[in-house]
């Protein structure tokens, strides 16, 4: 008889999703994903990387120091 059509796209889903996974792990592996990697900007409370130098909303220049006195949020 063979594979019907709902067979098949239930097997397409499950592939997906596998290699879905797989290329999320491979990119945390590999430091290209940074989940939570975020500091708050001292001057406009936005989400920035850490190695940010100037917040990219506010244009402001941000330091290391900037953030020593500042109290921890949820993505720090």
């Amino acid at each position: 008889m063979g594979i019907g059509f709902f067979e098949l796209l239930i097997i397409l889903a499950i592939f997906t999703g596998m290699a879905a996974v797989i290329v999320v792990a491979l990119l945390a592996l590999t430091g290209r994903l940074q989940l939570g990697s975020f500091k708050t900007c001292p001057h406009c409370a936005e989400r920035i990387r850490p190695a940010a130098r100037i917040c990219r909303y506010c244009q402001r220049e941000v330091t290391g120091s900037d953030f020593e006195n500042r109290p921890k949020g949820l993505f720090q």
